[in-house]
């Protein structure tokens, strides 16, 4: 949720060009509830300016050399920041990396401002919602797994979803806490851009790291 009861979001805004920043500046502040209250034209000035300010978001309007190192570091310096990265089509793999970095919504370097408005929204409303506007051969797929987008503990547990396992149950299963069961499944939630258990086991089972469940 935005800082501010008034529901005002501060953003910070990251590109090494002037006029991608001013762009972006331009299509964000139509909205009075958007204030873009710092700019960055690199990782040291990113990491500076949002560790100074602890923007709501940050968006990184990204290109050739930069990725999940620029998101880390922008994390490290205010973790409770939401990154919303723009940036052009790219593979599976760059999407996951992005993903597991801690970025909670990445649209292409195209799209329109309203959207960029939209997923702002989203991740400042929803602690754990992940937005994804990518064509869909940029989301992991069956031929391209990714083991590491989801630990194997989270596997586990949300395999035991997938067999209908209650959360209490799934603790006995795997001898810990339910409230790890529920640490677990909030994790995965947020890196599958998740809503529900049944969300996350039909993401999982889509992107390939997990076997669909056999009706019996």
């Amino acid at each position: 949720m935005p800082k501010h009861a008034s529901g005002i979001i501060e953003i910070v805004l990251v590109d090494e060009r002037p006029m991608t920043r001013w762009a972006l500046r331009i299509s964000l502040e139509p909205d009075p509830r958007f204030v873009v209250t710092g700019e960055a034209d690199s990782e040291a000035k990113a990491r500076a300016v949002v560790g100074e300010q602890r923007p709501d978001v940050v968006v990184i309007s990204a290109h050739d050399g930069d990725g999940p190192e620029l998101v880390r570091a922008v994390l490290e310096a205010s973790p409770e920041s939401r990154v919303v990265v723009l940036r052009p089509v790219e593979s599976s793999g760059v999407v996951s990396d992005l993903i597991s970095a801690g970025v909670r919504a990445y649209l292409l370097s195209k799209a329109m401002p309203e959207e960029l408005a939209a997923a702002i929204d989203a991740v400042c409303s929803d602690d754990d919602r992940v937005v994804l506007s990518v064509p869909r051969h940029c989301l992991p797929q069956n031929g391209g797994r990714r083991p590491d987008l989801l630990s194997a503990r989270e596997l586990d547990v949300l395999g035991l979803v997938a067999e209908g396992l209650s959360n209490a149950q799934i603790g006995r299963r795997l001898l810990i806490t339910e409230a790890t069961v529920k640490r677990h499944l909030q994790n995965a939630y947020r890196k599958l851009g998740a809503t529900s258990r049944l969300d996350a086991v039909n993401r999982a089972c889509n992107s390939g790291l997990l076997e669909a469940p056999r009706i019996r």
